[in-house]
């Protein structure tokens, strides 16, 4: 019996440690230029459903345990503003996306700027955030953009809106009023305003 056993476990053993290599040779030999493309692509399709148009020039990957994207010349426009950013780098974290059981990712922006439609125009510095994709929504956390708009805080959107928000946008002077004639933010201090809890449910 003890034979027995100790076979038992010795086959087990083979076929935890073939599994794992199975997975980490996947993983290793993903397409992840492919995967990416795809991933940006779907992003265009989501934000076009939204009266949002996504472009860019180009998109490369490095990195093989852990893929790094690096999308250039980016751009957001939609009927009050256009924002672009010089380039965005995308780090997908492995460790966290399987804590979470969805897709976590760590973004950074390099500077940019945003156009509206009233003819100001807006700087970007730069800056860096957290997404992670939770059942039907996605948890904005860590989020850091400095320029004549600051955003700092945390943010969860889902199906029925906003929710979880401890997000503040910083605005200067002559743009604070024109945020609450926006009609989906709301003020949280002097010069500070956050997304109303159903903007999204409302767009």
């Amino acid at each position: 019996m003890r034979k027995f056993s100790h076979k038992m476990l010795k086959i087990s053993t083979a076929c935890l440690f073939t599994l794992i290599a199975f997975i980490g040779g996947m993983w290793v030999f993903a397409p992840w230029d492919s995967f990416g493309v795809y991933a940006i692509e779907k992003a265009r399709l989501a934000a076009a459903e939204k009266n949002v148009y996504l472009d860019y020039n180009g998109i490369s990957v490095s990195g093989v345990l852990i893929p790094t994207y690096t999308i250039s010349d980016v751009s957001l426009n939609s009927v009050l503003s256009k924002t672009s950013v010089s380039e965005i780098t995308v780090r997908v974290l492995p460790l966290s996306s399987l804590l979470s059981g969805g897709l976590s990712l760590y973004v950074w922006l390099r500077s940019g700027e945003t156009a509206i439609d009233t003819g100001h125009k807006l700087r970007h510095d730069g800056g860096r955030l957290k997404v992670t994709s939770a059942g039907d929504g996605v948890i904005f956390s860590n989020v850091s953009i400095e320029g004549d708009i600051g955003i700092l805080g945390d943010i969860e959107y889902t199906r029925d809106g906003v929710s979880n928000n401890a997000l503040i946008i910083k605005v200067p002077d002559n743009l604070d009023m024109m945020m609450g004639f926006a009609g989906f933010f709301e003020r949280a201090g002097a010069n500070e305003w956050r997304l109303k809890q159903n903007a999204a449910a409302e767009k």
